[in-house]
């Protein structure tokens, strides 16, 4: 698509400058843009089809983790989505490896942040900020539902009182927010296929 959008600017160049260009190229440049015009059709029909697939099934309350994210970081996200699902043989299998087996990472990801907050110069930050404030012990044996959405939006809160914070704990704690961000989408997903399937069992019954 890049190629042939360069090709369509470089031949409407040529045609400010060439009148004769026109007759025998113009036939060229008309089929040229309908072909950009039909991938760009594709590329949106199957962006569409990704997000329904993928996302559809998202509550509102938890959208907050795709949205204010560049095209660039989504298709990331996606890709590591979809590295991480397929490694299970059912959504339902990742999310009981994810209850099980996120201790460390939630641990990780929560003493960053502390440490990005402790960088900044502001000491109402430092004392409210800190490990208690995200979680109820530092030992996790295993974690709800309730206690992933409750721990995400006070990450999602305090991740913006984030300002002139040391550049490697910033980094440290990117890493483990995109893990963390991945999992807790795939939790939020199953809980609501899980829901759709309820509904449907319901709406049978009654």
């Amino acid at each position: 698509t890049k190629e042939l959008f360069e090709s369509v600017k470089t031949r409407i160049t040529k045609l400010n400058e060439d009148k004769d260009y026109v007759d025998s190229y113009i036939n060229d440049l008309y089929d040229d843009i309908n072909h950009v015009n039909e991938n760009c059709l594709g590329l949106v029909s199957r962006i569409d089809e990704e997000r329904r697939n993928k996302f559809n099934l998202l509550k509102i309350s938890s959208l907050a983790v795709i949205l204010n994210k560049s095209g660039e970081e989504l298709e990331k996200m996606d890709k590591r989505f979809t590295l991480f699902v397929n490694s299970f043989k059912s959504i339902e299998e990742a999310s009981d490896f994810i209850f099980v087996n996120s201790g460390e990472l939630v641990t990780n990801l929560v003493n960053s942040l502390v440490r990005c907050v402790a960088s900044t110069n502001r000491d109402d930050f430092k004392n409210k900020y800190n490990l208690y404030y995200f979680l109820k012990s530092d030992v996790i044996i295993w974690l709800s539902l309730a206690d992933w959405v409750e721990i995400y939006n006070k990450v999602r809160h305090a991740t913006t009182v984030l300002r002139n914070v040391d550049i490697a704990n910033y980094i440290d704690f990117s890493g483990y927010l995109e893990e963390f961000e991945i999992r807790y989408l795939v939790l939020m997903i199953n809980e609501e296929k899980k829901n759709l399937i309820k509904g449907g069992k319901d709406e049978k019954i009654n």
